[in-house]
C-alpha cells in the first residue's frame, strides 16, 4: 500500500515540450526554420554518482534534537558544503519525531526537499514495498552514473526472527526497527531480515557502487554473500558501532570518490572524536571493506575445507566474536575461526588466498563499544593483524539449541548456508 503522492518530473516535461511545440508551429513555418537536434546534443550528461542515505529511526536512535538521527542529518548537511555538481547526496528520513518521512536532497548546505514523492501518513520504512518505491524513486530522480546506499539505523547482522516485518521485541532482525509509533523509547517493531532486503535491492533499476552499513555487526559473510548481487562493496563493522555512527561530515565528501581505493578514506576517518566523543578514548570500531566480485570462489573454497572444519570439537571459549544470543557466544571472526581448526588442511592457503579477494581493507581492534554482547572483561580473545578476517561466520553447534529462534535453523534461510554444503551437515 502507498502512502504517497508521486508528481512524475517526466510528466512536467512532457507537458513543457508539448507547449513550446504548439507556440512554435504556425502555418507559414518552413523547412528552413526548423532547429534539428542530432542525437550526439541529445545526450546529457549525468553527475559522477549519488549517494542515497536511508536512514530508519523511528526507534530509540531518531527522536529530539540531540537524537542520533538528527545530529547525523546535521553532520550530513555540513558535509555537503564540500560537494560539487558531480556530487549527489539525498536522504530519506523516517526519525520518531511527528513529521512524516520525507526525502531531500542535501547541497551545498542546504536542505532542497524532494514535492514530486510526498507522504500523507506515517510509513515502516522496513516496509518491503514502501523500502522498494523510495530507493526506485531515487534512482530515478536523482540519476548518475554510479549509486551509493548508506543504511543507518539498528542491525544484527544475519540473525532472523520470524519472517520479514512481523513485530517483534527481539534484537535478532537484520535492519532497520520501526516502532511505528514516532517514540524513542521502544526499539521494539518491525525490521527487515536480509533475504529480503536483498530481494527488495534486487529489484531496483541500478545496483550499488557500495553499500555503507552505519549499523551494527553488518559484515557478516552470510550478508556479503546474500547481497553480492546488488552492491560492488560492502563497507562496515563485524562488531556494534557507537550510538552516534559515523562522522558525516568527515566522511560524506568520501562518498563520491570514484578512485578504485574510494574507500580508503571512509575506513581511515571512520573513528574520529565526533563519533566517540561520549565513549573511552580506548575505543575503535573494526572496520572492513568487503568485494563482492569473487565472493563465489571464496564460497567455493570455504566449501572444500568446511568438512574438516565440521569434524572439529568446536569451542567457542577463546575464539573472536561479535555477539552473543541467550547468552552464548555466535558471530565467530572468519579467519580467527579457521586459523584455530584447519591450518593443517591441504586447502587452507587456497583458502586465504581467496579471503583476500573479498577482504580488500580494514581496521581491526582489540577493544570496541559494546552494549553486553561482547564482553571484554575477563578478556578471552585478542585480535591482531593476522587473525582478524574483516567478517564473521556462522557454524551450528549444539549451545544454540536453546536459544529462540534457534540460529541453527533460522541460518537455513541464508544462501550461504547452502553454497558452501552446510545443508550436508543437518542432524
Amino acid at each position: 500500500m502507498k502512502h504517497y503522492k508521486n508528481i512524475s518530473a517526466r510528466s512536467l516535461i512532457l507537458f513543457a515540450g508539448l507547449a513550446l511545440l504548439a507556440a512554435c508551429s504556425s502555418d507559414d513555418s518552413t523547412d528552413s526554420d526548423a532547429i534539428y537536434v542530432t542525437e550526439e546534443e541529445e545526450e546529457v550528461s549525468l553527475p559522477s554518482r549519488t549517494v542515497i542515505v536511508y536512514i530508519s529511526g523511528e526507534n530509540n536512535l531518531g527522536y529530539g534534537s540531540s537524537s542520533a538521527a538528527r545530529s547525523d542529518l546535521s553532520e550530513l548537511l555540513k558535509g555537503s558544503q564540500y560537494l560539487d555538481d558531480e556530487s549527489r547526496l539525498v536522504v530519506y528520513v523516517d526519525d520518531a519525531s511527528s513529521t512524516l518521512p520525507y526525502i531531500a536532497e542535501f547541497k551545498a548546505g542546504e536542505t532542497i526537499v524532494d514535492t514530486t514523492y510526498v507522504f500523507e501518513e506515517d510509513i515502516y520504512s522496513t516496509d518491503p514495498e514502501e523500502m522498494q518505491g523510495i530507493l526506485t524513486h531515487i534512482m530515478e530522480t536523482y540519476e548518475a552514473d554510479s549509486y551509493g546506499l548508506v543504511l543507518w539505523g539498528h542491525a544484527s547482522g544475519w540473525l532472523i526472527d520470524n519472517d520479514t516485518i512481523a513485530v517483534s521485541s527481539a534484537k535478532q532482525r537484520a535492519y532497520g526497527i520501526d516502532n511505528g509509533k514516532n517514540s524513542s523509547s521502544t526499539s521494539s517493531g518491525y525490521w527487515i531480515n536480509i533475504p529480503t532486503l536483498a530481494k527488495v535491492l534486487e529489484g531496483l533499476p541500478y545496483t550499488f557502487k557500495f553499500i555503507f552499513a552505519d549499523c551494527c555487526q553488518f559484515q557478516c559473510v552470510e550478508v556479503l554473500y546474500e547481497l553480492r548481487n546488488v552492491t560492488d562493496y560492502l563497507i562496515g563493522s563485524p562488531a556494534e558501532i557507537p550510538e552516534m555512527g559515523a562522522p558525516y561530515e568527515v566522511l560524506t565528501p568520501y562518498f563520491f570518490d570514484t578512485s578504485d581505493d574510494f574507500y580508503l578514506n571512509m575506513v581511515d576517518y571512520y573513528n574520529t572524536a565526533s563519533t566517540l566523543a561520549s565513549y573511552d578514548d580506548d575505543y575503535t570500531t573494526p572496520l572492513s571493506v568487503l568485494s563482492t566480485a569473487n565472493v563465489e570462489a571464496f564460497a567455493d573454497a570455504t566449501a572444500a575445507i568446511l568438512p574438516e572444519l565440521m569434524e572439529q570439537d568446536i569451542s567457542t571459549t577463546n575464539l573472536v566474536y561479535y555477539n552473543k544470543v541467550s547468552g552464548q557466544r555466535i558471530m565467530f571472526d572468519i579467519l580467527d575461526l579457521m586459523k584455530h581448526y584447519v591450518t593443517e588442511s591441504a586447502y587452507y592457503e587456497a583458502w586465504t588466498e581467496t579471503l583476500e579477494d573479498v577482504y580488500v581493507y580494514g581496521l581491526y581492534s582489540n577493544y570496541w563499544m559494546s552494549d553486553g554482547f561482547v564482553s571484554f572483561s575477563p578478556r578471552t580473545f585478542s585480535v591482531t593483524e593476522l587473525n582478524y578476517g574483516g567478517m564473521s561466520m556462522f557454524v551450528p553447534l549444539s549451545i544454540y539449541s536453546s536459544v529462540s529462534p534457534n540460529p541453527n535453523n533460522t541460518i537455513k534461510k541464508m544462501q550461504w548456508y547452502y553454497a558452501i554444503g552446510m545443508d550436508a551437515y543437518e542432524e
